[in-house]
């Protein structure tokens, strides 16, 4: 079981860096015209979704009990769509004010990793005094 949990904790931690360097690729798409700038834009959506589909399943099988498993799941049902629609509008939109779009979304990411956070810790804790209560 431990090395099950250890395992999904590295995986975690290798979906970030894929998302990082997928930010990093989708970067080239500011170089001038020419087949590096879609280059970036395909490496960069392929290896972003592709760190956050290791990041959410790590996520929700790093999990202890039934409440916490479908808190997290509901998580990433929410996350997704939000996290796709703001890549669609940063890839589609034309307006040179696009980039002030991510202040709120910066803001809208942390208050929603804040809230997650501490709402996983707190059922854990309730499920785990809800354990001993049993033994």
């Amino acid at each position: 079981m431990r090395d099950r949990m250890r395992f999904w904790a590295v995986a975690g931690v290798g979906g970030n860096i894929l998302l990082a360097v997928g930010a990093a690729l989708a970067l080239l798409v500011l170089l001038p015209q020419g087949w590096w700038r879609n280059l970036g834009a395909f490496f960069g959506v392929a290896a972003g979704t592709l760190g956050a589909v290791v990041g959410s399943s790590s996520s929700i099988l790093n999990t202890r009990g039934h409440r916490e498993r479908a808190f997290v799941v509901k998580l990433t049902w929410v996350a997704w769509p939000v996290v796709m629609s703001f890549v669609a509008v940063m890839l589609t939109s034309t307006s040179s004010y696009r980039w002030l779009l991510w202040l709120p979304y910066g803001v809208v990411l942390f208050t929603a990793g804040t809230y997650g956070n501490r709402t996983q810790q707190r059922i854990r804790e309730e499920e785990s005094q809800g354990r001993e209560g049993l033994q």
